[in-house]
């Protein structure tokens, strides 16, 4: 890679897909299973697009082809507006799609193409539009902002052809909507070093105490902090005031994720460093023999037989915004400039890592490349 020293761009290439609520999954060969033999036997309600709205919290939601056919049936030539709501109010529909492939065109503006809104009516903002095999393995789900909790789909069968199209199956299933508390704690013992808040130096085997109760819920109240201690242990603990201590010297990043009684999760990260310091060792070197009553040299100055280099700390550089509307293009650039003068990056294990929340876009549609001072690059998303 060259020179890398004083700062490092991270830059965002693509186009936002507007899929507010969609999750990744990846459990293939697992929901592969189970459409054959839900599908196969008929072990829950089934409802198909074609056959008007619903009120339910569980069952599958499939296309209009036939229903009895463990491998979906091919849908026919036909459009469809079907809006789906839980039994008790203030759930969210969920949606999860074990089995996503509609018809696709040479011409994309023919492909066969299922939208998603989020709320009782395709004028509800949209939260995804899926074709060929894109929604594959996602879960949508209707957002916090929609007091109807339900999700309605329109299905344009564009294409014409229907030949080999096995359509959709969805698993319907009801959820709480997530709120979003925030995480914040700070050190109880011992005191944090004089000018600097966020870092605290501790001896091997010396406990280090937080105090997590400053974290706040977003309409709900908190049930665990989940501590990462940057050593490999985790505690989950319902008592905001835990202690740890390290066996080993070394820098530690301890950071706290707060979670609700609804199971929804902090998403900031404050990162609070923890110095290990060595233990010192003494000299032992004295005069021979020693004599009574006579002088004799005794070197007891103490020196660290360990030495170790602190990693520049976890920060959020800045925030950029991504464009709300479907199928633009935009280019982000932002500028991460903690390194210290000099530092290089020789190889891509230099690098530990980069982490990046991003909200409202398929992973898939961005490109993501770090660039240095001098304008050499590394790709590490295509």
């Amino acid at each position: 890679m060259g020179d890398f020293y004083g700062e490092m761009d991270v830059e965002f290439e693509g186009r936002n897909m507007s899929n507010t609520g969609l999750k990744h999954h990846g459990r293939w060969w697992v929901v592969t299973l189970l459409l054959v033999s839900v599908l196969g036997g008929m072990a829950q309600d089934v409802y198909q697009i074609n056959g008007g709205d619903v009120t339910t919290c569980s069952g599958l939601f499939v296309d209009d082809g036939d229903i009895g056919d463990p491998a979906g049936g091919p849908y026919s030539n036909a459009n469809y507006v079907i809006t789906i709501c839980p039994e008790n109010p203030g759930d969210a529909i969920a949606a999860e799609f074990i089995s996503f492939q509609l018809q696709t065109n040479a011409n994309p503006n023919n492909n066969d193409v299922l939208f998603i809104y989020d709320g009782n009516s395709t004028a509800a903002p949209l939260i995804g539009a899926g074709t060929g095999n894109n929604f594959q393995d996602v879960t949508a789900t209707a957002s916090l902002n929609n007091p109807s909790g339900c999700l309605t789909f329109e299905f344009f069968c564009l294409n014409g052809a229907t030949s080999g199209a096995i359509g959709w199956a969805a698993e319907l299933s009801c959820v709480t909507p997530c709120t979003t508390p925030t995480s914040s704690f700070s050190l109880v013992d011992p005191e944090a070093f004089e000018g600097n808040p966020l870092s605290v130096g501790v001896c091997p085997e010396q406990e280090v105490t937080f105090d997590g109760a400053a974290s706040l819920g977003d309409g709900a109240p908190l049930e665990n902090w989940i501590w990462n201690w940057g050593d490999g242990q985790v505690t989950l603990s319902s008592n905001p005031v835990v202690s740890h201590s390290y066996d080993e010297p070394g820098e530690y990043l301890v950071s706290l994720v707060v979670e609700d009684d609804n199971g929804c999760g902090s998403t900031n990260l404050e990162p609070f460093q923890v110095l290990v310091s060595t233990l010192p060792l003494f000299n032992t070197a004295t005069e021979s023999p020693v004599c009574v009553n006579q002088p004799t040299f005794l070197d007891g100055s103490g020196y660290q037989s360990i030495t170790w280099t602190a990693l520049p700390p976890i920060s959020v550089s800045e925030e950029q915004p991504l464009p709300d509307n479907s199928n633009v293009p935009f280019d982000s650039e932002m500028t991460i400039d903690f390194f210290d003068d000099g530092q290089l990056v020789e190889s891509c294990e230099d690098i530990l890592g980069i982490s990046a929340v991003m909200e409202h876009t398929f992973i898939g549609d961005l490109t993501i490349w770090v660039e240095c001072p001098n304008g050499q690059e590394m790709l590490l998303l295509d």
